[in-house]
């Protein structure tokens, strides 16, 4: 297994441009997000850049890549799979989303999943969770959550293995490391 961590300079940098890589559509104001939009660009970066660069320098298993992501990681862990499903080349197989932020950018993402015809029909497996203490913090997060998982059951889905866990008595920033480590146990 090859474990690829994206990270940036420092924690100054990586505070402003994870809302922009991290995110898509732009954020409206009310979501007083300084910078964002900028998912499209980022998932281009890992498709033609970084992939082909871990490909020439090690040996990989080019069928069988999974993308893993936590909160705003978790969003755009879904986008890429959002995109991937609408048929554009998307070299993941395998998803993992900790605590996705469905509620970004008025819930886009479940409105996307709404629209979407999959043109991959490849066989996936997303893992999706959420932490117990976050569905009762805010009451519209059991909501988006529940919205997403019923979107994902879709026949029109059907090519999807969706596995999803509420973490009794975790918080938002609790699910992330639980998530990861399940994920590289059962995903192979």
């Amino acid at each position: 297994m090859i474990l690829v961590g994206i990270g940036y300079k420092n924690a100054f940098l990586m505070d402003s441009l994870r809302n922009r890589d991290y995110t898509f559509p732009q954020a409206a104001r009310q979501d007083s997000f300084p910078t964002s939009g900028g998912a499209d660009q980022f998932l281009a970066f890992i498709k033609t850049e970084l992939i082909p660069f871990i490909d020439k320098t090690y040996r990989t298993d080019t069928a069988n890549r999974i993308l893993m992501g936590h909160s705003l990681g978790g969003y755009f862990t879904l986008f890429a799979m959002q995109q991937g499903l609408s048929g554009r080349n998307n070299p993941f197989k395998q998803y993992v989303s900790a605590s996705p932020s469905l509620y970004y950018g008025d819930q886009y993402l479940i409105k996307a999943l709404q629209n979407t015809t999959p043109g991959n029909t490849n066989p996936q497996t997303l893992i999706l969770t959420i932490g117990e203490n976050e569905l009762e913090e805010d009451a519209t997060i059991p909501e988006y959550f529940n919205s997403f998982v019923k979107y994902m059951n879709d026949e029109k889905y059907k090519n999807i293995k969706l596995i999803t866990e509420v973490f009794p008595s975790f918080g938002h920033m609790d699910t992330g490391i639980p998530t990861f480590t399940r994920a590289l146990q059962e995903l192979k």
